[in-house]
C-alpha cells in the first residue's frame, strides 16, 4: 500500500501505527516511539531521528519553493503548459514534504506524551498535526481541477483516488488526538 505521492493516511493515534514506522531505512532511522524512548532515557542510538528527517524535508520544501519563485520570474510565459505542469507538481511535492515534516514532529511529540503523560507534548503534537493537515489541504487544493479525481495506479484503494480524498482520514486521526488531549493523561510507562 505504499504510494507516497498520494499518501494513504497512517494514523498517529489509532494503534499508534505512524509512531512505530521508521521514516526511512530502519537500520539508519528510528521511529517516533524509539525517539521518545531515547529522550526519556538520555541514551542515543546514533540513528537519525524523525526530527532530523523533518528538518531535511523542511529544507527540501523551502528550496523547491525558492527555486519555483525564481523560475516564475524568469520564464517567458508562466501559462505555458509545460511550465504550468512543472510548477504545479513542484508545489505538490513541496507540500508533501511539509506534510510529512510536520507529521513526523507530531508523531514524536505524541509518542513522548503517550510514554510520559506530558501535557505540553500533546499540545505540541496537536499543533504540529494541524500544520501537517493544513499542508495536505493546501496541496490537495493545488491538485484539484488539475488532476483527475481518481488517479489510478492499481486496483487497490490505496493506489486510487486523489489527494483530497485523504483529508477525511487525517481529520479523523486529528480529532482522535484532540479528544485524547482533553482526557486525563495515561500513566507514564516504564
Amino acid at each position: 500500500g505504499y504510494w507516497p505521492e498520494i499518501h494513504m493516511n497512517i494514523p498517529i493515534v489509532a494503534g499508534n501505527r505512524f509512531c512505530r514506522i521508521s521514516p526511512l531505512d530502519p537500520a539508519l532511522f528510528i521511529t517516533a516511539d524509539e525517539f521518545a524512548d531515547e529522550l526519556i532515557s538520555g541514551k542515543r542510538s546514533g540513528k537519525y531521528s524523525p526530527m532530523q528527517v523533518a528538518r531535511w524535508l523542511d529544507n527540501l520544501a523551502k528550496a523547491a519553493n525558492a527555486h519555483l519563485i525564481r523560475a516564475r520570474a524568469k520564464v517567458a510565459d508562466a501559462k505555458d503548459p509545460a511550465f504550468r505542469r512543472l510548477s504545479i507538481d513542484t508545489e505538490i511535492q513541496a507540500g508533501t514534504a511539509t506534510y510529512f515534516a510536520e507529521k513526523l514532529r507530531a508523531a514524536a511529540a505524541y509518542a513522548f506524551y503517550r510514554k510520559t503523560g506530558d501535557r505540553a507534548a500533546v499540545a505540541q503534537a496537536l499543533k504540529r498535526y494541524k500544520a501537517s493537515r493544513d499542508a495536505w489541504a493546501k496541496l490537495s487544493e493545488t491538485a484539484t481541477g488539475v488532476y483527475v479525481p481518481d488517479i489510478t495506479f492499481g486496483p487497490n484503494s490505496v493506489l486510487r483516488g486523489h489527494w483530497a480524498d485523504r483529508l477525511k482520514a487525517i481529520d479523523k486521526d486529528l480529532a482522535d488526538m484532540d479528544k485524547q488531549s482533553k482526557e486525563k493523561p495515561a500513566a507514564a510507562k516504564p
